[in-house]
């Protein structure tokens, strides 16, 4: 009876949380003596049991975190990639003037960007993105020094 009255005792001054826990173990307990018997000393290797259930706990443990991981990173990346396409439709599209072919000069600009000669006489610009049709002028105007009088 003592039991009970101690039960009872922590019933009452536990939290909703903590009542529905202990309501978990007690159904538990409940369930396991129903389907084995009674908790008796010497019953069971009671080492070798709980390394066992603490085993599997873990295994069940690390496949709930996993499955909410994937969730919460499939999430991650839709969302990553909704705002990859938001701002891809923002980003002004630059014109396939060709291919890039030799001869290249690579222009250190302060851009990273690099010239393309065409065979009439312009040059493609290529910077940031983007690609411009400029002359020799131009080029020389924005500062970029383009060697020889004619590439090809």
């Amino acid at each position: 009876m003592q039991q009970l009255n101690n039960l009872l005792e922590a019933w009452e001054n536990l939290g909703e949380r903590e009542r529905k826990i202990l309501c978990t173990f007690a159904m538990r307990l409940w369930a396991g003596q129903r389907r084995y018997g009674q908790l008796t000393v010497g019953k069971k290797d009671w080492t070798y049991e709980a390394i066992e259930e603490a085993l599997d706990a873990s295994v069940y443990l690390a496949c709930l975190l996993n499955d909410k991981t994937d969730k919460a990173f499939n999430a991650m990346v839709a969302d990553a990639e909704k705002e990859v396409t938001e701002r891809a439709a923002e980003v002004p599209k630059a014109e396939v003037v060709g291919y890039l072919n030799e001869p290249s000069i690579h222009v250190q600009d302060g851009y990273n960007g690099f010239l393309r000669a065409r065979e009439d006489g312009t040059f493609d610009y290529f910077s940031n993105g983007t690609v411009q049709n400029i002359t020799r002028p131009t080029a020389e105007a924005m500062g970029i020094a383009v060697p020889g009088p004619d590439p090809f």
